[in-house]
């Protein structure tokens, strides 16, 4: 006879991202890059709180595939909090409540592994004054965080964390803009009109192509915001 007196749900991440309505379009094929922007803009307010539109950045690169022409990989880095204890837990926690407060849902991971086949997560953090890396595989199977390490590095390794988002499944690749000034026009959009005064860098390239800062391509152009759906998240101000 079973004797516990408390009991707790399972879950199944094949099943939770099979479950996730996310048709292959353009906007959806974004998504994760969205998702992933969030993430970074939470962390960066996490760790420099009211100073973080000068000490933070969010670069987010495209590597496309071998025509040149969608990105096969996305590799967003920050230097934000990064995946200390308390948010490596939140990451394992389906719907996890730990970023409620400042706009996190805690299902976005869910969107990386939709539109790609994994993700490649390393972060460089501080934590009881020590600086650690952490590196994992996040990956769609019964057992998903794989070849996870977490070491003590020196004083002089940069705090940062950067997430490569691999192999993008065709169905969204072949949906994704193929021009940058498309992909930058999108995302500035998507975090309008809450983050694009009050955000920090926020750079988008590809391997052939120079930076882009989202905030000086609104300051320095106007686009027709008419028709379009705006999603904000909250953050501190």
């Amino acid at each position: 006879m079973d004797n516990k007196t408390e009991y707790t749900f399972k879950s199944s991440l094949i099943s939770r991202v099979r479950n996730f309505s996310l048709t292959p379009n353009e906007k959806n094929s974004l998504m994760p890059i969205f998702e992933a922007i969030t993430n970074s803009l939470q962390s960066l307010y996490e760790a420099y709180d009211k100073d973080w539109l000068n000490k933070g950045f969010v670069n987010i690169l495209l590597y496309l595939d071998q025509e040149g022409k969608y990105p096969k990989d996305i590799e967003i880095e920050d230097n934000g909090i990064g995946f200390n204890k308390v948010n490596f837990d939140s990451f394992l926690t389906f719907d996890s409540t730990h970023k409620l407060e400042i706009g996190g849902k805690g299902i976005g991971r869910f969107s990386w592994l939709k539109v790609f086949e994994s993700a490649h997560i390393i972060s460089t953090f501080i934590e009881n004054d020590i600086k650690y890396k952490r590196e994992f595989d996040f990956v769609l199977n019964d057992t998903p965080i794989q070849n996870h390490s977490l070491i003590q590095v020196s004083d002089n390794e940069p705090i940062r964390t950067i997430i490569t988002l691999k192999c993008m499944k065709s169905e969204y690749r072949s949906r994704f803009p193929n021009q940058m000034e498309t992909v930058i026009k999108k995302v500035l959009i998507h975090f309008l009109p809450s983050l694009i005064t009050v955000s920090p860098s926020i750079n988008i390239l590809s391997e052939n192509q120079d930076s882009s800062d989202i905030k000086e391509v609104f300051s320095n152009n106007s686009f027709n915001l008419q028709e379009q759906v705006i999603e904000t998240e909250k953050y501190g101000t």
